[in-house]
């Protein structure tokens, strides 16, 4: 067996749920068999593992948010390599958060901003916010191209058309977004125009359902 201490991260693959990868500091492991064994990558991503997120339709590309960028896996984990070219380095290039649209499309949350790739990591793009600040802290996207972005701090932002352009971006002001740090933010796989925000404030903890329009 194999062990990564106490699980930081975990990410089950949508097509495979047999497919399980589990990320904790600067270590990772991966399962092929639902668990009954583990294995070590033969190469593995690099800086304090922050996040995981697998291809919605392929159970063998997943990838890896750290401290020092974004890696991918095309072998389902028993490789992985660094896809950065087009994101910032250093202490801005720390990727908090990282959600899979498509097979080519992948969004990437920075201290520097937010970004995306539309060829599966060859290169990253910054996605132009507009009037909206703010650090961006957890994203994820919905089957229908709509993406979610949760700020450092407080806040939520939605693009529609998979955010790629500013006017695509609105900020949500309704259910606590604004005056309370989001925990989790999540999309469901199928359908769209809805996500989950996960809301923790002074005296309470409570699920937010958000559409896209707002």
């Amino acid at each position: 067996s194999q062990s990564v201490g106490i699980p930081a991260v975990v990410a089950v693959a949508k097509t495979s749920s047999s497919t399980v990868y589990v990320g904790s500091g600067t270590s990772l492991i991966y399962s092929t068999n639902g668990g009954s064994s583990w294995n070590n990558p033969t190469t593995s991503p690099t800086g304090t593992i922050n996040t995981l997120a697998v291809d919605p339709n392929n159970s063998q590309i997943a990838y890896a948010g750290t401290s020092n960028g974004v890696f991918q896996t095309v072998n389902a984990g028993v490789a992985w390599t660094a896809v950065n070219t087009g994101l910032p380095t250093g202490p801005a290039g720390n990727v908090t958060s990282i959600a899979v649209s498509t097979a080519s499309t992948v969004y990437a949350a920075t201290p520097n901003g937010l970004f995306y790739t539309t060829n599966a990591g060859s290169g990253w793009t910054q996605a132009i916010l507009g009037q909206i600040p703010s650090t961006p802290l957890l994203v994820a996207v919905d089957a229908g191209s709509n993406v979610y972005v949760a700020f450092l701090g407080a806040g939520l932002a939605t693009g529609t058309n998979g955010g790629k352009v500013q006017t695509d971006w609105s900020l949500l002001t309704y259910g606590g977004l604004t005056q309370n740090q989001i925990e989790a933010l999540a999309a469901p796989p199928t359908g769209s125009g809805t996500a989950y925000a996960g809301i923790v404030a002074a005296t309470d903890a409570f699920l937010t359902k958000i559409s896209s329009s707002g």
